[in-house]
């Protein structure tokens, strides 16, 4: 079978690419010579758990990762989610078994580096260089070689107010996700190929506001105004210069996970969690900063919460947790509570929607040592804070200017060879990717995973 090549654009809009087609001749070319459509995300629609999902047709419950940090065990610390948390087998890993080749550029969640038949260059939340980045560790004198400098993981700090330097790093950033791939791409042969690059994502999160009219803080005759706009056009002509590079028996996967919508600001959870009394502190919090796990009286607290694109509700349970407050039994009752108490959130008088669940009401499975209760607000508009004092709902994002959340509806295109007709649909699923890579190399699909493949058999 000829090679494949998955192209990752974190946040690349559906909406965005039809509006704009006529631009993006690159992408256009893939749509009419191939199936396309909107893919459905998980839940949430964030860059963890969707890449790794996506990867082992797991959903975020199967996998135990609902987002870029989890709790160590049942304590009270934080840790950061690597490869190591990763417990599935990923597409990669059943194209090694069959020695088959693949390289890997700036796919999130590879960091640490595992062995593989081929090339991995890790990706986003890899922390810094002074630890091996690449698979082989001499891979990474070669990278920055090619580059004639340094490779960047992400555009840290792109919540700024300084726009301008946002648009020169994530071009930066584009310019060697995308130079990167195609050094390798030419130099080595490989039958899988698979990069993720997050430039679209990070210039929505800094430029929506102004270009969207119906975004509540909308700036008009705004200079950005045509931002984001030219980045698509600049990242089709960068996906050109890819497409030349690779080998013509190559087909061809462009996916984005997820995409984006106005943000209209955050719910400071851990607040309101202490206002309601199912939160206790030994001391104040201080105003405007996120809540020190330190400063909580644990004999006393129920419940706390994390934050991202939805809040994680975790309970302190006598005999789960090292200080645990709440009697097993009580749980469900606690659960049931705080279901209806968090609805009753108001801003102006009007009441905030919001949906908390469980886990195991979500997914298949609630595995790792997530969250009793998952909250959104107004389907995901509103992201959860974990800063203290103040009002409970804030019009702007704690973390810094922000003009978008993410939307559960990615795009899907694949330039299929002619003898294999995939099964054409309107929208696809997030975990129909992995299956249908699989059985494109022949390979028998596990049972275990949840998605459908694409191709007829």
């Amino acid at each position: 079978m000829s090679r494949l090549a998955l192209l990752g654009f974190d946040g690349l809009d559906p909406e965005l690419v039809e509006r704009w087609i006529g631009d993006l001749p690159n992408m256009s070319e893939l749509m009419s010579e191939g199936i396309h459509g909107k893919l459905d995300s998980t839940y949430p629609p964030t860059t963890i758990p969707a890449w790794t999902s996506m990867m082992t047709s797991q959903d975020p419950g199967q996998i135990g990762l609902y987002d870029r940090r989890r709790r160590k065990g049942r304590s009270y610390k934080y840790e950061t989610v690597g490869s190591m948390a990763i417990r599935q087998k990923t597409i990669w890993n059943y194209t090694s078994r069959v020695r088959l080749e693949a390289l890997l550029v700036g796919v999130p969640q590879t960091f640490p580096p595992k062995p593989l038949k081929g090339t991995l260059v890790s990706g986003l939340l890899t922390p810094n260089k002074e630890l091996q980045w690449t698979y082989p560790r001499e891979v990474a004198n070669e990278v920055e070689n090619a580059l004639g400098g340094d490779f960047p993981f992400d555009v840290y700090g792109y919540q700024t107010k300084n726009k301008d330097w946002l648009v020169e790093k994530v071009y930066d950033l584009t310019r060697k996700r995308l130079g990167t791939f195609r050094h390798f791409a030419r130099k080595r042969e490989h039958d899988l190929l698979m990069m993720v690059e997050h430039g679209a994502d990070r210039i929505q999160h800094g430029f929506w506001r102004h270009m969207d009219e119906e975004h509540p803080h909308f700036v008009p005759e705004s200079r950005f105004a045509q931002v984001i706009h030219d980045y698509y056009v600049f990242l089709d002509q960068e996906l050109g210069k890819l497409l030349e590079d690779l080998p013509r028996d190559t087909s061809v996967m462009l996916v984005s996970p997820f995409s984006s919508q106005p943000l209209k600001g955050c719910v400071r959870l851990n607040e309101w969690l202490l206002q309601e009394g199912y939160l206790v502190l030994n001391e104040d919090a201080k105003e405007g900063e996120p809540l020190d796990l330190k400063q909580v009286d644990w004999t006393q607290t129920e419940a706390w919460a994390d934050g991202g694109a939805v809040g994680q509700i975790h309970f302190n349970v006598h005999g789960r947790e090292p200080n645990g407050f709440v009697p097993a039994e009580e749980i469900e009752n606690l659960k049931n509570d705080i279901r209806e108490r968090v609805m009753t959130i108001e801003q102006d008088g009007a009441r905030v929607s919001s949906i908390a669940e469980a886990p195991e009401q979500m997914y298949r499975a609630a595995n790792g040592n997530g969250p009793d209760l998952i909250v959104k607000f107004e389907d995901l508009t509103y992201l959860v804070s974990p800063v203290m004092g103040g009002d409970i709902i804030q019009s702007e994002n704690d973390a810094g200017p922000d003009d978008t959340t993410h939307r559960g509806e990615g795009l899907f295109i694949w330039d299929h060879p002619a003898k294999m007709e995939p099964n054409k649909k309107d929208t696809y699923s997030i975990y129909d990717i992995a299956p249908t890579i699989l059985t494109y190399f022949g390979i028998d699909v596990p049972e275990h995973m949840i998605g459908e493949t694409l191709i007829s058999l």
